[in-house]
């Protein structure tokens, strides 16, 4: 990877990437961000969060033209909420879906609209359900407690963004992952240690950072992408600086054409400044 290449777009995850472990973009990456915007350059954040749970902080920085939502089904402009591109989960795949995700004996919870649903009775045992303190935190703030969550799905069931499955162990999260990569028409993925996501069957980050490129003329040789997790590989392999935090699931880090410091220790930030010519 030489320095001295023009970068165009900046992509970024969030959760273990951008944000620290307050769930904050600190002051020297915010100046990262703002010294990259300053220099032309685009700054677009690609999450697995729907766009309702994104933090303040992201909506605040003006210049972040862009939010790439619920693992790359959907993207949005932010100052106007105009949706740019979206990929949902293939309507007919939903029936197979929904025979399997509501007898799972763990929480699930649905994207759709922007907004992430959860069943009642689970988010008021939320404190049973194997999360860390600040996954327990992130729920109780961002999720829609609904008395039938199946209700939501066959409601939305065209416009389904992402599935979100937790799990207390790994033991589950592998069979039941195992058992979701049999279907045909959706992807498996996962963001975090205890969970997995079921989204789209051509849904991924890098898909939409693709549109993105397009929109913007801008080639993967310009392009410079951050992540941490399993969502993050398409992205990681579409730049032409793929770059995973220290903190990354090692087998993003075997994808990656640099590996800089963790989210806590501003890494995103030590990366731009090294590649990003400013």
């Amino acid at each position: 990877v030489g320095d001295d290449m023009a970068v165009k777009m900046i992509v970024s995850d969030l959760d273990g990437t951008l944000l620290n472990k307050h769930d904050q973009i600190s002051d020297i990456t915010r100046k990262a961000i703002d010294d990259a915007l300053t220099a032309g350059i685009h700054f677009v954040v690609a999450t697995g969060r729907a766009i309702g749970t994104l933090p303040q902080q992201i909506r605040e920085i003006k210049g972040i033209e862009y939010a790439i939502t619920s693992n790359g089904a959907v993207t949005t402009k932010l100052k106007t909420s105009e949706i740019v591109s979206t990929a949902y989960i293939d309507e007919a795949a939903t029936y197979e879906l929904e025979k399997y995700i509501f007898e799972l004996d763990t929480m699930v919870e649905i994207f759709v609209n922007g907004k992430a649903y959860i069943e009642k009775r689970i988010y008021d045992d939320i404190y049973n359900q194997g999360l860390s303190d600040r996954g327990i935190r992130y729920v109780l703030k961002t999720r829609n407690p609904q008395p039938d969550l199946r209700e939501v799905f066959r409601k939305y069931r065209s416009e389904i963004e992402n599935i979100n499955i937790c799990f207390k162990d790994q033991e589950m999260k592998q069979r039941i992952w195992a058992k979701f990569s049999k279907f045909q028409d959706i992807t498996v993925t996962s963001s975090m240690k205890h969970n997995i996501e079921l989204i789209g069957k051509n849904t991924d980050k890098s898909t939409a950072i693709e549109k993105l490129m397009k929109l913007h003329e801008v080639t993967r040789d310009e392009l410079m992408t951050f992540g941490d997790n399993h969502n993050d590989v398409g992205m990681i392999r579409l730049a032409k600086i793929g770059v995973a935090m220290g903190n990354a699931e090692n087998a993003l880090k075997k994808e990656a054409d640099y590996i800089t410091g963790t989210n806590v220790d501003d890494g995103v930030a030590e990366a731009i400044y090294k590649f990003a010519g400013i």
